[in-house]
């Protein structure tokens, strides 16, 4: 059985502009705590944020953005 997570680690407060200025303070707040974990995968908020930038780079390449 997994242990109940610690709800005792710090939480981020103030105020974020958009949701990549959240995502951002996350990763750099607490990188390698989990974003997602479900369905056997899991995913780091550096994880996540990393591949936002990929998916950004990628879009901005295409023309998309």
């Amino acid at each position: 059985m997994q242990a109940a997570p610690n709800h005792a680690e710090p939480i981020l407060r103030g105020h974020y502009e958009t949701f990549a200025d959240l995502l951002l303070a996350a990763a750099e707040t607490f990188p390698e705590r989990d974003a997602y974990a479900g369905g056997g995968e899991r995913i780091s908020y550096r994880e996540w944020y990393e591949e936002t930038l990929r998916l950004g780079a990628a879009f901005r390449e295409r023309g998309v953005l």
